[in-house]
């Protein structure tokens, strides 16, 4: 996307004038970059606090987090290992 000046314009203008902003998976330095270059928000953590930190960089981490908070979350499973999990 970094590389791709029209791509980037395509966004940019898609998101202007609206409130925009990035949810990354698990956030990299290009993630910070695109967020810089679109000048739109991005949802995360400092990089070098929440790499490796799994309750910091996974959603269910931050579920638990709202939910420490008392922020409302929608209803939701989390914390699934594997598929018996589901059942």
């Amino acid at each position: 996307m970094l590389y791709s000046p029209k791509a980037l314009q395509q966004i940019q203008n898609l998101i202007e004038g609206k409130q925009a902003y990035i949810i990354p998976g698990k956030v990299g330095e290009y993630d910070i970059k695109l967020s810089i270059q679109l000048g739109t928000p991005i949802l995360c953590g400092e990089p070098d606090l929440t790499t490796g930190n799994i309750i910091y960089s996974t959603k269910s981490g931050a579920k638990r987090i709202f939910q420490l908070c008392d922020i409302p979350i929608p209803m939701s499973a989390y914390d699934i290992q594997d598929r018996n999990e589901f059942e």
